[in-house]
């Protein structure tokens, strides 16, 4: 989805749930609700439709979430 649709839809407590696994600043969760994982395609999903193209040889995740001022 669009950063502007992610931010009208994805609620703060929406974002902090999602990123359970992830570091990340609980305070700033409003300011990063476009960075929620349910704002991006599944890469799964995404990798199934390019299996002709594609091997996947590692499956990444992120770890730590910062955006600057």
């Amino acid at each position: 989805m669009s950063r502007e649709h992610a931010r009208r839809k994805i609620r703060p407590s929406d974002l902090t749930r999602q990123m359970r696994d992830v570091c990340f600043d609980p305070q700033a969760a409003a300011a990063l609700r476009e960075e929620a994982p349910a704002a991006y395609k599944d890469v799964r999903a995404v990798m199934r439709a390019q299996a002709e193209l594609t091997r996947i040889e590692r499956t990444l995740r992120p770890v730590l979430v910062f955006k600057g001022a």
